[in-house]
């Protein structure tokens, strides 16, 4: 089953458990499917996984933790004896019943979707599932209380009053935890004393297979049926020892073509009937043979315990898809087991969590507590602790955090990171959203006030710049939670834009061929006027005080306001643009008009330049928004935007009318982000797939008049065109091949990459990664491929990391040798790649792996 398919719309409650999260998909994609508030969804991982996952960010990434501990609760779970938080469960409640899904596969895109994975559904339309439903309940509630911590157990209280069946009697279930028996006694235990066939598949054991020993031993098969995947962890000659030395014939077979399976099966048949364990566990001690409570020193572990026949018992090992192959006992001395010691490199402090105060400071909770000299740390800065609250109030810093962690006073980091609790937002996710404002909902009355904030009410009311925060949207959401099931999606599309023509905004969108005037317009004009005088304080307040826009204009005209704003306001007024520039490139706004996007765009370009103009945010920050609105416009590399998205009819229709004033501002945008006087290195290489595609390629930014007024006005003196024209052309192809090997470097967080030119007329490049140690399934070696492959306009790549040598070259199939000498291993895929797979892959997350289809995870 594809657990991806019950995220949908209608579910009041969401709760899982896994070893390992994909943020990524989880809060850009999953999350969005489940609908919006009330929602009460609640991620818990283990606490060292979560620690690596917010670590392996770039700051510039730390963008997703913005929803995290706002919209859902995501917490890190320590197990007592040193062992890993690994089960693999999800709920998924809806208004009259729920679904829980228990199984092997994380909450990753190779784990509920693409791998091989085995889950088992229950609901409480039967009687075993809704024992197990309870069963999981009254487990939960345990690791709620021994977490002590609020805000989970608030939302596990609404998550009973939500799910009124939790309460009742339990009957026979196969869920089971190790929480006070080991899993293998409470298999063991169930079967008769003459087993005849024991089938074992897992991706990892215990170095020297001790935990398979003990099953053996215990439960003494006539038969042994050994199932190995590619990668299988253990040490070979011990495993061979283990299965030779058994009291039992021996069957060993691999999954073939040479596939990671991360399925975990532990299956006896004794005579027509069987037993069958699956679910969390690998075969290793720490998860069949001890317990995570009273000392133990295992994992915490789910897994089901079913009877069935002796075919049921065999069916998960023989239907997985794959062929198996007979092997000898000779192949099992290849397999390897990794030594490391995953604790030795964990920080000295585990941050449990962070959380906003009503007076604006961040309490900790941590063990153990901060030490004198500790701080809190995150991408924009530091804060010095009374205790285990920041001494100052941090909601009007410059840039609030949204992901901490401990360091220092040498600034190393000394704790895991997490994302910091808003209990507000937190308390507000379980309610309906208040549908009522006039204005951008971030926006507090008082932001509404003042120059900027007036601007964007204005265009709030003017136009529609996230389809998520309308009405419309709203009322569309609201019917699929009534009825989630009863029709497509394309039934939904239709209402959804149903829905969207009885938004009086709508009829601003004429169309770019009308020859109306767009979103906006007003604003292009008064711009124009206001480059062209001397500065003053706000000539553009009649836009949104209610005098005429037609009225000239003299000057030295002054109104007397000024267009500063507080540190919070700046905040969130940054939130709300930044959220309407990245909503550019949603693809639903066709449902307004195909062309819709671009007024929006030019829209926000006006907004971005009158900020510029006239001082009311930070030019670091205006430069971030601008990247985010040409990025969600003309595609930044990665994604392709409205324009990459958009057929030729519409493409070609959107850049013929294009306001030739929007088109100069955008240039000079370019400029001020780039000219000398900044430190433009810094994000040349961000900026330069927006000049190649809207200077170069396209007429999306032209230097003209407004350009030079535009730049002339901030920099305080006259910049020539033919100045702007040269900084710009210079800057897209703009090159320093050291300084962007250590710039990716430090992104990726390697000690090193290198780039060599070679003589290869084909494969003209190659990149060497130092600091990798799985390069088969490690995604930053796609990542820096891809990124070289771009800065460098080449279209095949070598790759040196870790041992493996690999080649990507669209239009051939990927090939990959590990090692060298007689023991190297030469793999490739199956099918030709394309360069549009690369790019899949690359914005996917993935790895080496999966282009050769070895679909391999770590977990």
């Amino acid at each position: 089953m594809k657990i991806a398919d019950l995220f949908k719309p209608g579910t009041h409650a969401f709760w899982s458990t896994t070893y390992t999260l994909g943020l990524a998909l989880f809060d850009q994609y999953l999350l969005r499917r489940l609908g919006g508030p009330p929602l009460n969804a609640v991620l818990l991982a283990d606490h060292w996984k979560l620690g690596e996952m917010w670590d392996r960010l770039d700051p510039e990434e730390h963008y997703l933790a913005r929803q995290a501990n706002r919209l859902y609760l995501m917490r890190g779970i320590e197990v007592p004896g040193g062992g890993a938080f690994h089960p693999k469960t999800y709920l998924f409640a809806r208004r009259d019943e729920a679904t829980l899904v228990v199984g092997s596969g994380n909450l990753t895109r190779q784990g509920i979707d693409a791998g091989k994975e085995v889950f088992t559904a229950f609901d409480t339309r039967t009687e075993q599932g809704l024992s197990t439903l309870r069963a999981w309940a009254g487990w939960i509630g345990r690791l709620v209380a021994g977490a002590d911590d609020e805000q989970l157990t608030r939302r596990f209280a609404a998550l009973r009053e939500q799910c009124p069946w939790m309460v009742g009697m339990i009957g026979a279930t196969p869920f089971a935890v190790n929480e006070e028996r080991p899993l293998l006694d409470q298999f063991a235990e169930q079967l008769p004393p003459t087993v005849d066939e024991l089938h074992v598949s897992a991706p990892y054991y215990d170095r020297n297979a001790l935990a398979l020993a003990e099953a053996l031993e215990r439960i003494q098969p006539k038969e042994l049926h050994l199932y190995l995947g590619l990668g299988t962890k253990v040490h070979g000659p011990s495993l061979a020892a283990v299965v030779e030395t058994a009291n039992c014939q021996l069957q060993v077979r691999r999954f073939d073509p040479a596939t990671f399976v991360h399925a975990k099966l532990l299956g006896a048949v004794c005579g027509s009937e069987g037993l069958l364990l699956c679910g969390s566990p690998n075969l290793s001690r720490a998860a069949l043979t001890l317990t995570y409570t009273d000392g133990g020193h295992g994992n915490c572990e789910v897994a089901l315990i079913r009877r069935g026949s002796a075919d049921q018992v065999r069916a998960p090992f023989l239907t997985s898809g794959l062929e198996l192959i007979d092997v000898g006992t000779a192949n099992l001395h290849d397999l390897t087991f990794d030594d490391d010691d995953p604790a030795a490199s964990r920080p000295a402090v585990a941050l449990r969590r962070a959380t906003w105060l009503k007076d604006g400071r961040i309490a900790l909770t941590a063990e153990p507590p901060p030490e004198t000299g500790h701080r809190l740390a995150w991408a924009g800065g530091q804060a010095v602790l009374d205790g285990v609250i920041t001494a100052d109030v941090l909601t009007q810093h410059e840039r609030p955090p949204l992901l901490a962690w401990l360091s220092d006073e040498a600034g190393e980091a000394v704790s895991n990171a997490v994302a910091i609790d808003d209990p507000n937002a937190l308390d507000r996710s379980l309610a309906e959203r208040d549908s009522s404002r006039n204005r951008p909902h971030e926006l507090q009355e008082q932001d509404a006030e003042t120059p900027l904030g007036r601007l964007m009410s204005w265009l709030h009311q003017q136009g529609i710049f996230d389809i998520d925060d309308t009405p419309a949207a709203r009322r569309t959401q609201s019917a699929q939670n009534d009825a989630p099931e009863e029709e497509s999606a394309d039934f939904w599309d239709r209402l959804m834009a149903d829905e969207l023509s009885y938004d009086p905004r709508t009829a601003n969108y004429p169309g770019m061929t009308s020859g109306l005037k767009p979103i906006g317009h007003d604003l292009f004009r008064e711009l124009e006027i206001m480059l062209a005088m001397a500065p003053r304080d706000n000539p553009l307040l009649r836009l949104v005080s209610g005098d005429s826009a037609s009225k000239p204009q003299t000057e030295g005209e002054h109104i007397g306001t000024t267009w500063s704003l507080e540190a919070r306001q700046r905040v969130r007024v940054v939130n709300v643009l930044s959220r309407w520039c990245r909503a550019i490139s949603d693809p639903r706004h066709a449902l307004l008009r195909p062309d819709a996007p671009a007024a929006n765009y030019q829209a926000l370009l006006s907004v971005l330049v009158t900020a510029w103009v006239e001082d009311a945010i930070d030019e670091d920050r205006l430069i971030r928004l601008a990247a985010e609105l040409f990025g969600a416009f003309l595609g930044d590399g990665k994604s392709p935007g409205f324009l990459g998205r958009a057929d030729q009819d519409l493409r070609d229709m959107v850049l013929r009318h294009l306001d030739r004033r929007v088109r100069e501002w955008a240039a000079g945008i370019a400029y001020l982000a780039l000219r000398p006087e900044r430190p433009w290195k810094d994000v040349v290489y961000d900026w330069q797939p927006y000049l190649n595609k809207a200077l170069i390629d396209t007429d999306v930014m032209i230097v003209g008049d407004q350009t030079a007024a535009l730049a002339s006005r901030i920099t305080g003196r006259k910049v020539p065109v033919k100045e702007i024209e040269d900084v710009l052309i210079a800057r897209t192809d703009y090159l320093d091949e050291e300084k962007w090997c250590e710039n990716l470097a430090r992104t990726l967080r390697l000690p090193r990459i290198e780039l060599k030119v070679i003589d290869n007329r084909f494969v003209p490049l190659r990149i060497s990664l130092l600091g990798v140690t799985e390069p088969l399934t490690d995604p930053r070696v796609i990542e820096a491929a891809m990124q070289a492959m771009k800065f460098r306009r080449v279209e095949a790549i070598g790759i040196e990391a870790g041992g493996c040598t690999a080649v990507l070259r669209p239009g051939h199939r990927a090939w990959a040798k590990i090692g060298t000498g007689s023991s190297a291993v030469t793999l490739s895929s199956s099918v030709i790649i394309t360069a549009e797979r690369l790019v899949a892959v690359e914005s996917q997350g993935g790895a080496l792996s999966e282009l050769l289809g070895l679909q391999s995870e770590v977990a």
